[in-house]
């Protein structure tokens, strides 16, 4: 079972959401999280997780993929806080050993990612890599940073990220200006109503049909058919995109949640 996980973790390892090998890459880190066998296992796996989270939000954001980059961002928020969470329960977070690797782990992942870090130049830009970066800045700022204050930094980042998502897909409300304008329209239908009943005076003499003969110019309105076709596929995309949006939206807050649970967890256990 652990070859069989190992080599699909191996095999998935660069897929991006919506590849069919996505969700054969995440029901993988479950699995490897659920065969972890000791506390030091697992700040390894969410660690391994976290990175691979972070290497999704580079790739993601260099295809303009912005909301997917922000989801996952989050989701690195999520793993990093769960790993620096599990420093904490088994007491490692106050070795010296422990936590100088563990700091030195997460300083090296945004090191090696382009873009995602290390210079601390996109620290304060509010791209989904600029929000991850803050997370690697609190770290190598001050060498005496605790676990749980990497776990606080890393929930801050999955929330900034999942509120950065939510900003972007919420509904935009019409301007009031727009909708005076529409009204005004109706309201003057109605007063050239009552002149319709001049209308009948002057089609008594239809005998003047032969004006019957612009018929013809129906041709004009199938020319128009094959336009308002294309309506439907975009409206069709439309609702797909909204849909992505909203589900990148609701997992993203799901795991800035679970950031948060794991930060608070850190905080008791370092009080402890």
């Amino acid at each position: 079972m652990a070859s069989f996980v190992a080599g699909a973790a191996l095999a998935t390892q660069d897929s991006l959401p919506e590849s069919p090998l996505h969700d054969l890459k995440i029901a993988t880190e479950m699995a490897r999280l659920s065969l972890a066998r000791s506390s030091d296992h697992l700040v390894a796996i969410e660690l391994d997780i976290a990175e691979s989270r972070l290497r999704e939000a580079v790739a993601l954001q260099a295809q303009d993929r912005q909301i997917e980059a922000a989801a996952a961002v989050s989701a690195y928020g999520e793993h990093l806080a769960s790993a620096a969470a599990h420093l904490e329960d088994t007491g490692a977070g106050v070795e010296s050993t422990a936590l100088d690797r563990f700091r030195a782990q997460v300083v090296r992942q945004q090191q090696d990612i382009p873009g995602a870090g290390g210079n601390g130049g996109t620290a304060a830009s509010e791209s989904a890599l600029g929000i991850a970066a803050q997370v690697g800045a609190a770290v190598s700022d001050d060498g005496r940073v605790s676990a749980e204050q990497i776990a606080v930094a890393a929930a801050d980042a999955a929330d900034k990220a999942a509120t950065t998502i939510e900003r972007k897909t919420a509904p935009q409300a019409p301007p009031a200006s727009a909708a005076s304008p529409a009204s005004s329209p109706s309201s003057t239908a109605p007063s050239r109503a009552p002149s319709s009943p001049a209308a009948p005076a002057t089609s008594a003499p239809s005998a003047t049909t032969p004006p019957t003969q612009l018929a013809p110019a129906t041709p004009a309105s199938t020319t128009a058919a094959p336009a308002t076709s294309v309506a439907p596929v975009q409206n069709d995309k439309a609702k797909n995109d909204k849909a992505k949006a909203e589900a990148a939206a609701k997992a993203a807050r799901d795991a800035a949640d679970r950031a948060k649970q794991s930060a608070d967890r850190a905080k008791a256990n370092n009080q402890k």
